[in-house]
């Protein structure tokens, strides 16, 4: 069966079930910038073990798989593991251009369009 995590602190969950520790990049400012993943003594960067892995395309299908999306609070903050995160301007940037996406084609679909 496969899991489609709904928030990051689901996604870690699921990934530490498969053996693979997911260690959150948070920069100076408390932001989110992105994922390390470690597994068998290694430890790299979601970008180097594939692109679809970095930060942002990560924060993007995490939202794809939630009908609300990834909840952002004001200031572009999100609890992960019971912390408030800042969102760095790229991983904010990705979530809020699916957003967009999304209600543009709703709106599309329910004959709202130009």
């Amino acid at each position: 069966m496969e899991k489609r995590p709904k928030d990051f602190d689901q996604y870690i969950k699921y990934m530490k079930q498969n053996g693979i520790k997911v260690i959150p990049s948070i920069n100076r400012q408390n932001q989110l910038q992105g994922f390390r993943f470690e597994h068998k003594g290694h430890n790299l960067k979601g970008s180097e073990v594939h692109r679809s892995m970095s930060g942002s395309k990560l924060a993007v299908q995490i939202a794809n798989n939630s009908t609300m999306g990834i909840q952002l609070k004001k200031g572009n903050t999100i609890k992960l593991a019971g912390k408030t995160l800042g969102l760095s301007t790229n991983i904010a940037t990705s979530i809020a251009k699916r957003v967009l996406k999304r209600v543009l084609e709703r709106a599309l679909e329910r004959g709202i369009g130009i």
